[in-house]
């Protein structure tokens, strides 16, 4: 780890107050020893700890003990969520998804306790940049998700995630770890092969690692050349559909006439790139091939899972369902 390189990565971000997410293993106790012991040089005013436990094992509250100690040993701010382990195993979807979505909750509702602008720093790094976007490759992916974990983003309820580690390799973080006498807890669940991204880690991108060494590597290319990519591609769109469209708080409306045309003028491209645009603005829609084609003329209603597009003959009215 170039430490000093980070440092000044960091210091273009003029972070005033951060909220790290400490789960206890490696990564993020590296991340928040980072910037504890140089939050002066970095320029950050207040920095506070939060840990989730999720309830779902007996050594979870071993875990949050073991941050708080960590917390308590640097004189920092400590906020721990403790969720219902039961009625988080009963939730419809995945159980990886919702408990990231209690995560995020919980960083929410912190930030709310501090009552100033606060960014949110995660330890993800390099390997888990590769395994996103093999798990959406898997499954199927615009170019948007094709960036994966983006080094900073902020979410619709206007929750913003640094990710300075983005660009590391793990083995960075444990010389670190060994150079700073870090201790950390490993968490069992993040071997149960039950689990999609933890097969991905242990034995999908191990293999080809071992098969093409470049591999995971190459996948961490594909997010850069996305990342540079995609808000060109995005800036074009907008600015030749500007005319033609206005967004609100709940809904898109575009002018009827003008967009069936765009959309007829080169068809495979176009709606492809009316996905993209729909997806920038929160209203994503299945890819074609999950079995939402994009119809013109478009017809009276059409909806998929989470979005409904309605039309007049003028308009055509583009919302999130209710």
């Amino acid at each position: 780890m170039n430490v000093e390189k980070l440092k000044e990565e960091i210091k273009q971000n003029n972070l005033e107050n951060l909220l790290i997410g400490v789960s206890g293993g490696l990564d993020s106790m590296c991340l928040a020893h980072f910037f504890i012991v140089n939050q002066r040089e970095l320029g950050i005013k207040n920095i506070a700890i939060a840990h989730t436990d999720h309830g779902l094992r007996k050594s979870s509250k071993i875990e949050a003990e073991f941050v708080r100690d960590f917390s308590n040993k640097f004189n920092t701010p400590f906020y721990l969520t403790t969720v219902d382990g039961n009625l988080l195993k009963n939730k419809k979807g995945s159980l990886e998804e919702n408990a990231r979505i209690e995560r995020y909750n919980a960083f929410r509702e912190t930030i709310q306790k501090l009552q100033s602008p606060t960014a949110v720093a995660t330890a993800h790094h390099k390997m888990d940049q590769s395994e996103t976007i093999y798990l959406r490759l898997s499954r199927g992916v615009s170019l948007m998700g094709l960036q994966g974990m983006l080094r900073v983003s902020t979410q619709e309820s206007g929750l913003k995630i640094y990710r300075p580690f983005l660009h590391l390799h793990r083995q960075e973080l444990e010389d670190y770890a060994k150079k700073n006498n870090l201790q950390w807890v490993e968490d069992e669940s993040n071997r149960d092969l039950k689990f999609r991204r933890n097969t991905i880690r242990h034995l999908i991108l191990p293999y080809l690692q071992k098969t093409a060494p470049e591999g995971i590597n190459q996948l961490f290319q594909i997010s850069l050349l996305a990342q540079r990519v995609y808000p060109k591609i995005i800036n074009a769109i907008k600015k030749e559909l500007a005319p033609f469209y206005e967004v609100s708080e709940n809904e898109v409306k575009f002018k009827r006439k003008k967009l069936e045309e765009f959309l007829q003028e080169n068809q495979s491209k176009n709606k492809e790139l009316f996905r993209l645009l729909l997806q920038e603005l929160g209203y994503p829609l299945p890819l074609q091939k999950m079995g939402f084609p994009i119809k013109i003329p478009f017809p009276k209603y059409q909806q998929c899972k989470r979005i409904e597009i309605k039309r007049d003959k003028t308009t055509v009215f583009i919302s999130k369902k209710p």
